[in-house]
């Protein structure tokens, strides 16, 4: 009789620490999943700020050599006018 209650408690001895090791292991796969997650979001937002700048960089541009360009602006009606 003591044998047997010496083998039950050391088997619950024994499940008692695997549940325990399991526990530990599936929050350190959580922790793990969360932190690559969250590194995943970063370089996604990075990506699209990259390329937000490069549009906003590329909008600029175009801008600049808008502004530089020599426009002239004629009275309204100054063009029926001259082929008068």
């Amino acid at each position: 009789m003591k044998k047997t209650i010496k083998t039950i408690a050391t088997a619950t001895a024994v499940v008692s620490a695997t549940a325990l090791t399991v526990n530990e292991k599936a929050k350190e796969n959580q922790e793990t999943k969360v932190a690559q997650a969250e590194n995943d979001a970063q370089v996604a937002q990075q990506t699209a700020q990259n390329a937000v700048n490069q549009k906003q960089s590329e909008v600029d541009k175009l801008n600049s050599q808008l502004s530089s360009v020599n426009t002239i602006t004629l009275p309204v009606g100054y063009a029926d006018a001259i082929k008068a």
